[in-house]
């Protein structure tokens, strides 16, 4: 099914039973989009969701799951739908996410973050004790038995994107939801045996929830005690609003004032260093999510005047003199080129140059002419005004907030078939570096976009830079190429 149809309505809905979760507002809330929270709490109260209440199964675990499965059961007066678990919270809008994977299949996906089989994750949970061996087995020879020969990616089912009204994806759903409910209960077990059964193709997404910029996993609630003060500490955790410390000290009295109230005053030290630990890692996350430390608040006017200087600016001729003999360029872009130190030296050897930066600082104190550099916030989309020979970024993407590092990797790969980059390894430390990644993070997401790591060529480039002062640059270099060059 295509999305032209006229005005297509969307829903966003989770169910939450038996207290398992905190329900979660939105950081950004479409008004184009419906939300729904299925429930057995008859007191819970948004302003945001609209809160249906539900009769549960004895299990309520299977009540969660077969609403999760049964949209077109529960959500009639939709034609498309978003399931999303309950402790799933949504950062940015989730409508351009529906036309993309819904475009072309009408059910979509993400990939399993670690597992690629279903004989994988059957082996997993019977691991973990999320479900009882017996059971497992016996349905893992039933799809042997069936011919099942588990050759698709597996997936991970805390976010589904459906077209739910479609007559295949409704009988897929029947189908799969008997599997659940007759055979094993984890639905990752069975959704591929059922999607191989119908012969359905579906759109996989070729990333993780957890690698997805749109959405954040928060824990689920706990059980016993520490579960009273769970609403509280998710307001905290959840809570986008920069004027976070007042409202962190209000939950957390109102926390400790149930815990003293109900008698567990052995739980008022954890609580107090929860609160410690939730103020420490949410200060961090608003300033990362929300870009309260925008480009401008980075660096300032005194760090840009000093890279002007030798060494640094010397040692940026040397490496931009490696990149000229290895790649022969006729034109390159530098993102977050700051002062224009290598694009100086790429322009004193006859290329193009064009570079794009952040900071309105660094334009004061420029080394090339403020025409040849665009002002530009790099946790934004970019459409660069042509395709150059050599797309470069140095000490640029370990400043990038993780949930933005997609968009800023999409920038880089459709501006030029070759892209070197520099990113500070997990550890490294450095003045705002909010997302310290290993090689192989930015190898997925490059390979996302039809790019592979040239290992041959990075390791070229290590040992031709001989720099003191720039030192990370040659440790951290890598070299990406389109696979279709």
């Amino acid at each position: 099914m295509s999305l032209d149809s006229a005005d297509p309505n969307i829903v966003v809905y989770t169910a939450i039973f038996a207290d398992y979760d905190v329900l979660i507002d939105p950081v950004v809330a479409e008004s184009s989009v419906d939300y729904v929270c299925f429930t057995d709490d008859e007191t819970l109260t948004s302003d945001v969701w609209e809160i249906r209440n539900v009769t549960p199964m004895t299990d309520s675990a299977l009540s969660n799951r077969r609403i999760k499965i049964l949209a077109h059961e529960y959500l009639e007066e939709y034609d498309i739908s978003v399931y999303i678990d309950g402790n799933i919270q949504i950062l940015e809008r989730v409508e351009p996410l529906v036309e993309d994977y819904l475009s072309t299949a009408d059910f979509a996906l993400y990939k399993h973050p670690k597992r690629t089989s279903v004989f994988e994750e059957a082996k997993a949970c019977i691991e973990k004790n999320k479900a009882e061996e017996g059971p497992v087995r016996e349905q893992l020879k039933y799809y042997r038995d069936a011919g099942f020969p588990d050759d698709r990616d597996l997936s991970e089912n805390r976010i589904l994107f459906r077209h739910h009204q479609e007559p295949e994806i409704k009988e897929l759903m029947w189908s799969w939801w008997r599997e659940v409910s007759e055979r094993a209960s984890r639905d990752q077990l069975s959704l591929m045996f059922v999607l191989w059964k119908h012969d359905l193709e579906h759109n996989q997404i070729p990333h993780s929830v957890r690698d997805s910029p749109q959405f954040a996993i928060h824990p689920h609630r706990p059980d016993g005690k520490l579960g009273l003060i769970w609403p509280y500490w998710m307001s905290v955790r959840t809570d986008p609003d920069p004027g976070l410390l007042k409202k962190a000290v209000f939950h957390f009295g109102r926390a400790l004032s149930v815990l003293k109230r109900e008698g567990f005053l052995a739980l008022l030290s954890k609580s107090a260093s929860l609160l410690v630990r939730t103020l420490a890692t949410r200060v961090k996350e608003i300033g990362d999510q929300l870009g309260i430390l925008g480009p401008d608040q980075i660096y300032s006017d005194e760090y840009y005047a000093k890279r002007r200087q030798d060494p640094f600016r010397s040692e940026s001729h040397e490496i931009a003199d490696a990149l000229v003999e290895q790649f022969q360029p006729g034109s390159v872009i530098d993102f977050g080129c700051a002062i224009g130190t290598y694009l100086e030296r790429f322009e004193e050897l006859g290329v193009a140059i064009h570079g794009v930066e952040g900071n309105s600082a660094a334009f004061r104190h420029a080394v090339v002419p403020n025409d040849r550099l665009e002002q530009h916030d790099l946790r934004q989309p970019y459409e660069p005004d042509d395709y150059y020979d050599l797309v470069l970024s140095v000490e640029v993407a370990e400043h990038i907030p993780e949930r933005y590092a997609r968009t800023f990797v999409n920038t880089l790969a459709k501006s030029g078939d070759v892209v070197v980059l520099t990113a500070a390894p997990p550890g490294q430390g450095g003045t705002h570096h909010v997302n310290e990644k290993p090689p192989e993070y930015w190898t997925r997401l490059f390979n996302d976009h039809g790019m592979e790591y040239d290992r041959q060529t990075t390791d070229e480039l290590k040992e031709e830079i001989v720099v003191d002062s720039l030192y990370h640059v040659p440790k951290n270099i890598m070299v990406f190429k389109k696979t279709d060059r």
